[in-house]
């Protein structure tokens, strides 16, 4: 864990915490089960215990009938993975055989043979015989595994669940002999102060074609810092020095920019790089970075025999996205698309400038940028200023208020929080409220291998989303008035012609 202290300083806290996953089991069996298991994840489980959860899926759960599980907790998540490499092939085996016996019961099921006892007697149902509930007999104690639960929870999201650790709020970190105790601290609700530096780059491009990491080059990178404007110029295509400048669009939005003219590309990579370094960002803010600023900076750097992973920490991860371990990096585009409600249109960053920010930001055509190096340099570094501020106060404004009051109840780091889908998040706030009830997680729903339609195999099955649009946003309430007008005279013809409207509609 990563924290910020009141005066603004960082400092890290490894924590224990055992991963763990459960196998269900039949009542009464654990004992079996668990020795069975002992013998069998000799040299990676670190603790078996058996436990009492609320499983949705048991036909009279509501009646207060809990499933039996076997804990198994390990040291690490290698031996995790190891364990449950070695489990699976033998719950896929009972669970197929499970299925068929479920079958076979059902084209056998005699309801006369039914005794009514039985059926009005709750007591008996509940304590139905193993070989009765379970379809089978068992001769090996590895039969008794009959599902695999709580596997797939990810590392980071099952200790901030289980342990009730939550990013942006505050806590009080204690040594002790066991490890490091975190206690959160209620009464305090103001956010943190972190280094925020929000950037954006101008390259440059043939004409009409889209900038090309391999051929063009880095001629400007803006950013700002806590507030505080730098503008870096490639001099190798900008024609010019560039001084000192303002650019503030509306009085609460300052920029005052402290210019830096280096020689070429490669030293305007190296002052940037080095210029985070000393700064030592905790949040770093671009519009569209995962897609288009970090992949050209990170490729221009490889040009020059520069390692962006060894200058500053950030690597793309295995989604196509721009991570480190030291530093958020929060791409407002993606804000933008799933909680803004502006519609597809109105999603690059002029347009949402205008829209969230009330100002109409520097417009400048793409085909002039590259002739506006050498002709009009100071006019396009205040374009290339424009849209840092642009980022870093969109970021300020409305970005970070809102991912990190969703970090707060999300078992998520902000990354994640900005970056996965609704859905995700809701399942996460669910997946805390069932660790909080004592309720058994439900696996994730895996598509068959194969699919049908009557009666034949399919080949290939497409499915084309839909997807939602937001045409008009805002919050439309009924104790806010509106005009709302009714012409009397077709009323009138509707009533009067009541029959055929009825039949009609």
């Amino acid at each position: 864990y990563y924290f910020l202290d009141e005066e603004g300083g960082s400092f890290k806290v490894s924590y224990q915490f055992d991963p763990y996953f459960m196998i269900a089991c039949p009542p009464g069996k654990s004992t079996e089960l668990e020795e069975w298991l002992r013998r069998t994840l000799d040299s990676t489980v670190k603790l078996i215990s058996t436990i009492e959860k609320e499983d949705l899926d048991l036909a009279n759960h509501l009646t207060g009938k809990r499933r039996t599980l076997v804990k198994l907790s390990f040291n690490n998540i290698t031996d995790l993975l190891n364990a449950r490499r070695t489990l699976q092939p033998y719950i896929n085996k009972n669970k197929a055989r499970k299925e068929s016996n479920d079958i076979y019961k059902s084209m056998n099921l005699n309801y006369s043979s039914i005794n009514k006892e039985t059926i009005e007697n709750d007591d008996l149902l509940m304590d139905v015989d193993i070989e009765e509930e379970f379809g089978f007999k068992y001769t090996d104690a590895s039969e008794l595994m009959l599902d695999i639960r709580e596997y797939d929870v990810p590392y980071h999201v099952r200790v901030s669940i289980d342990e009730n650790i939550r990013i942006g709020k505050w806590y009080t970190v204690e040594a002790s002999p066991t490890g490091p105790n975190i206690i959160e601290n209620t009464e305090k609700i103001a956010f943190a102060d972190p280094v925020v530096l929000a950037f954006d780059i101008e390259t440059t491009k043939a004409p009409l074609k889209f900038p090309d990491s391999s051929t063009d080059q880095v001629m400007m990178i803006s950013y700002m810092i806590d507030g505080e404007g730098y503008l870096i110029t490639n001099r190798s295509i900008i024609s010019e020095d560039i001084e000192d400048f303002e650019y503030t669009p509306k009085p609460e939005y300052v920029g005052e920019f402290s210019i830096f003219n280096e020689t070429d590309e490669k030293a305007l990579l190296q002052k940037f790089f080095e210029h985070i370094r000393d700064v030592r960002p905790t949040v770093i803010a671009t519009f569209n970075g995962d897609f288009f600023d970090w992949p050209f900076v990170e490729a221009r750097a490889a040009f020059h025999g520069l390692d962006m992973f060894k200058e500053i920490g950030f690597a793309k991860d295995a989604e196509g996205e721009y991570k480190s371990t030291y530093c958020a990096h929060m791409d407002c585009f993606r804000w933008v698309k799933r909680d803004s409600y502006l519609p597809q249109g109105s999603q690059g960053l002029k347009a949402v400038t205008t829209a969230k920010l009330g100002y109409n930001p520097t417009e400048l055509d793409p085909e002039l940028m590259t002739p506006y190096a050498y002709e009009h340099p100071q006019l396009l570094s205040e374009y290339s200023v424009s849209d840092a501020v642009a980022t870093y106060y969109l970021y300020y404004k409305y970005v970070h208020p809102f991912i990190f009051s969703l970090c707060t109840i999300i078992p998520l780091n902000p990354d994640e929080v900005l970056r996965k889908g609704t859905g995700t998040l809701c399942e996460m706030l669910l997946m805390v409220q069932a660790y909080n009830e004592n309720i058994l997680l439900p696996n994730k729903h895996i598509d068959p291998p194969e699919r049908f339609y009557n009666g034949h195999l399919l080949e290939s099955e497409t499915y084309v989303g839909g997807h939602v649009e937001s045409l008009e946003a805002g919050v439309f309430r009924s104790d806010l008035k509106n005009d709302f007008n009714i012409d009397p005279t077709a009323v009138d013809e509707v009533v009067a012609d009541l029959k055929n409207s009825l039949t009609f509609a």
